[in-house]
């Protein structure tokens, strides 16, 4: 399984309300983890997105360096 299959896996975990129980305390730790995770990709994409026209406005003759739009 792919890292972004398992991310999403992992999102979609349904613990039981008991965590008490190590399984279901594992899996509320999993889809806490990877949702932020989710969270945290689609934050960086917005700023590459926004650096990325900054830097083309800043310096348009320069090629981007990495990052993409």
């Amino acid at each position: 399984m792919s890292s972004p299959d398992l991310i999403a896996t992992c999102a979609r975990l349904r613990p039981t309300a008991d965590l008490t129980d190590p399984a279901a305390a594992a899996k509320f730790t999993l889809r806490r983890l990877a949702r932020r995770y989710q969270d945290l990709d689609q934050e960086i994409a917005e700023y590459d997105a926004e650096l990325s026209a900054l830097a083309t406005q800043a310096a348009p003759e320069v090629p981007p360096m990495g990052w993409t739009a």
